[in-house]
C-alpha cells in the first residue's frame, strides 16, 4: 500500500453502521473493502450503497452493475454476487492490482466457507481492532456459544483437548473487550473460566497482570513460578511506562498543569471527545 489519493469527494458521505464510520469517497470505501473484508460479507452491498455511488460519485455504470448483481441473486448465488460486486468496486478504483483483487476475493471466499464460530471470532477480532469492543465482545460471545454447544453435544467420551483449548482462546479475547471497556470484574471471571476450560498461558498472563494491577497480588496462581511473577512485573511496569508515555496521558497531564479557568475548559472538552469515542465503541 502506497500513498491513497482521492479523485473526488461525496457531498454527503456514505455512512455504514457496522463500521460506524462515514465514507467520502471511492478510495475510502475500496479501503474499507480491501482492508476490512469480514465487515462487508453481510449487508454491505445494498440499494443504498449503490445509489450513494450514483448520486454521490456519479458512478451511474457501477451502481446499475451492483443493482443488477444484486437483483440476480433472490437465493442461490447470492454470496457470489455479492463478492463480484465487491470486486467491482474494487477494479473501478484503479488502485489495487488484479493480482491483489484476485487476492480479496480469495479471501472472501475462505471466510464464507469457514465454521461459524471460526467466522464469529475473525469478526470479533476485526471489531476489536477498529476499536468496536461492544460489538467485538458479542461476536466473540457468539463464537463461545458455537464451541459449547459442540461440546454439549459430545456424551460417552472426552472432549478433544484441540475444541477445549478454543473455548479458552476465546474466552480470553471476550476478556480482553471486557478489559477495553473497564469492565475488569467479569474479565477476571472469564479469565478464571478460560483457565477451567483448559491449560491456558495466555489466560494466566492476563489475569496476573490484572490482579496485579489492581495490587490483588494474594490471588495470583498457585502455579506462578516466583520466575514467572518477576517477569511478569517487569512486563506491568514496561506496559506502565509506554502510558505514561502515550498521547492521551499526557493530554491529562498537560490539563491539570494549567490554571483552575482553562483546565476547567481543557477537561470538559477532552470529556466531551471521550464521550463521543466511547458513543462509537457502543
Amino acid at each position: 500500500m502506497a500513498l491513497l489519493l482521492c479523485t473526488r469527494d461525496a457531498r454527503n458521505p456514505f455512512y455504514n453502521e457496522k463500521l460506524d464510520i462515514r465514507i467520502w469517497s471511492l478510495q475510502e470505501l475500496c479501503y474499507v473493502i480491501y482492508n476490512h473484508p469480514l465487515l462487508t460479507l453481510h449487508g454491505f452491498v445494498t440499494p443504498e450503497l449503490a445509489d450513494w455511488l450514483r448520486d454521490e460519485l456519479s458512478m451511474g455504470f457501477l451502481a446499475a452493475r451492483i443493482r443488477q448483481l444484486m437483483a440476480s441473486a433472490p437465493g442461490e448465488g447470492e454470496e457470489d454476487h455479492t463478492d463480484e460486486a465487491l470486486t467491482a468496486i474494487l477494479r473501478e478504483c484503479n488502485y489495487y492490482t488484479q493480482g491483489e483483487i484476485e487476492a480479496c476475493r480469495k479471501r472472501l471466499r475462505g471466510y464464507r466457507s469457514c465454521s461459524r464460530e471460526d467466522y464469529a471470532q475473525a469478526l470479533g477480532t476485526s471489531l476489536f481492532r477498529l476499536r468496536r469492543y461492544h460489538m467485538a465482545y458479542d461476536s466473540f460471545s457468539e463464537a463461545e456459544r458455537e464451541v459449547s454447544e459442540k461440546l454439549g453435544k459430545i456424551s460417552g467420551r472426552e472432549p478433544s483437548a484441540e475444541l477445549l483449548k478454543r473455548r479458552a482462546d476465546i474466552l480470553c479475547d471476550m476478556a480482553a473487550a471486557k478489559i477495553q471497556l473497564l469492565e475488569t470484574e467479569e474479565a477476571l471471571e472469564l479469565l478464571s473460566e478460560a483457565e477451567k476450560a483448559a491449560t491456558s498461558q495466555r489466560g494466566v498472563r492476563m489475569r496476573s497482570l490484572l490482579l496485579m494491577e489492581a495490587g490483588r497480588e494474594k490471588e495470583l496462581p498457585e502455579s506462578l513460578t516466583d520466575e514467572e511473577k518477576k517477569r511478569l512485573s517487569e512486563e506491568r511496569a514496561e506496559a506502565r511506562k509506554r502510558a505514561l508515555e502515550s498521547p492521551r496521558y499526557r493530554e491529562v497531564k498537560d490539563a491539570f498543569l494549567q490554571d483552575p479557568v482553562r483546565r476547567q475548559k481543557t477537561c470538559g472538552e477532552l470529556l466531551k471527545k471521550w464521550k463521543k469515542e466511547y458513543r462509537r465503541m457502543s
